[in-house]
């Protein structure tokens, strides 16, 4: 995804941690890199998965079809995407980790 925007002109770079807690245990976590062109939001930022905890490969899989799909829908209406994007990753993540919620509380009975 990077390489066909690496010749562009960034006016802004931009880091996210996403990640949800249960019980002050960590269940997952993403961090995004949020790169702003400059005629943003009509041109489509570059989103990059940078790092992840505790997702396996077929989760990040599913969240970068995400970014691709909500950037091109922005784009299309030249509407900012960051937001609504990190909302769509939160709900997502949210559903990824509780399965590991349930897991956790079933250990914490014992």
């Amino acid at each position: 995804m990077v390489s066909r925007y690496q010749s562009k002109v960034y006016n802004a770079e931009l880091t996210l941690n996403l990640e949800v807690l249960h019980r002050q245990i960590l269940l997952c976590k993403i961090k995004l890199l949020v790169r702003y062109a400059k005629n943003y939001p009509k041109e489509a930022p570059v989103i990059e998965i940078a790092e992840h905890e505790r997702l396996p490969e077929e989760e990040i899989e599913k969240m970068e079809e995400i970014i691709e799909k909500e950037i091109n829908s922005h784009l299309k209406r030249k509407a900012p995407v960051v937001f609504d994007l990190c909302q769509s990753l939160m709900e997502v993540i949210n559903a990824f980790a509780e399965p590991r919620k349930k897991y956790i509380f079933k250990v914490d009975m014992n």
